[in-house]
Parts: C-alpha cells; sequence; structure tokens
C-alpha cells in the first residue's frame, strides 16, 4: 500500500483549519475547548480501536493572572521604597520574582489557588497493530488554545524589549532594595 504524504498532509491541515475556526478560543475547560474535545473524541472514534476522555483539573486563569499580582507588589514595594521602609520594600521587591521564578521555572502552583478551578480534558486515540509491530508512532497534540500575550500579538518587532525591561525592572527594584539596606 502507497501512501500518499501529501493528501495526508493536505486532509491534517484541512483538519486543523477546521477545528481551529470552528472554536476560535479554546482556553482550557473553557465550553469551546471541552466541545472540541467531545468532537475529536467522536472524530477518533470512527478510526480508533478505542478512544478516552481523561479529566484534569486546572487554573487556567493564573497562566497570565500572575503578572497582574506581581505588578501590585512591584509598586508597592516602589512605595515603600519611597517614604523609606526599606526592609518592606526589599520583601515587597522580592515577591514577584519568587512568583515568577516559581510559577514559569519550576512550575508549582502557588498563586493557581487564587484563580478559579477548572476541569480539562485530554482526548486519546489508540490504533492496535494489525501484525507483528515493527515500530511505535506517537501523535501528540493539544486542542485548547494558549492566552494571547497582547505584547506580542499588538507590537511583536518589541516583545523581547518589553519584556526584558519588565523583568530588568523588578530584579533593579530588588537589587536598590538591598543595596538601601546595606
Amino acid at each position: 500500500m502507497k501512501i500518499d504524504s501529501t493528501q495526508m498532509t493536505t486532509d491534517a491541515m484541512d483538519f486543523t483549519k477546521e477545528v481551529t475556526t470552528r472554536w476560535r478560543s479554546r482556553i482550557s475547560g473553557s465550553e469551546a475547548c471541552l466541545a472540541c474535545g467531545d468532537f475529536l473524541h467522536d472524530q477518533f472514534n470512527s478510526f480508533s480501536d478505542s478512544t478516552a476522555k481523561e479529566e484534569f483539573k486546572s487554573h487556567p486563569g493564573s497562566f497570565l493572572g500572575f503578572m497582574k499580582i506581581c505588578v501590585v507588589f512591584y509598586f508597592l514595594a516602589v512605595f515603600a521604597l519611597i517614604i523609606n521602609q526599606i526592609e518592606i520594600a526589599t520583601v515587597l521587591s522580592l515577591i514577584p520574582i519568587i512568583i515568577t521564578v516559581a510559577h514559569f521555572f519550576f512550575y508549582k502552583e502557588v498563586i493557581d489557588f487564587m484563580y478559579p478551578e477548572k476541569t480539562g480534558q485530554n482526548i486519546t486515540g489508540t490504533i492496535e497493530p494489525s501484525s507483528d509491530v515493527k515500530r511505535q508512532v506517537i501523535i501528540s497534540a493539544h486542542h485548547d488554545s494558549a492566552h494571547i500575550f497582547n505584547f506580542l500579538e499588538h507590537d511583536p518587532d518589541h516583545f523581547i524589549k518589553k519584556t526584558q525591561l519588565a523583568n530588568a525592572a523588578i530584579f533593579g527594584l530588588a537589587f536598590a532594595c538591598h543595596q538601601c539596606s546595606s
């Protein structure tokens, strides 16, 4: 049996376009994401030997919500520094760093409890081999969509500079507070 990879690619792209057009915003746990998962489950049922729907809990609002918390602590630290409360400013300036590092580098859910819990789902389809197994093929993707970074969407050329500036401001303030306390 000859495989037409060009047609398979076209079919995959058409299917992806159908899904992403039908459910444009699919934040994990949203109605659109769950409906999309149900659709994928039904599609997988048509050709898979077995399908599964696995639920999981998450707090999708924390993904970008941590930034708002960090901004509040940043300005509280600036205010504390202005009124010469150096120790308080130092502690307040370290909180955004701790949150950011824990959240993005170590994947710790330090602030997730502050955001509503949502139920997401993973959809799997398995096709068992009909003869001796010679190789295993795993195709993986996710049907939820990412939050949109407004910096990236509206001004992609300056996204890196803006995020570096924000990080420099947070670390610079912590350093300034530390220097003032020395």
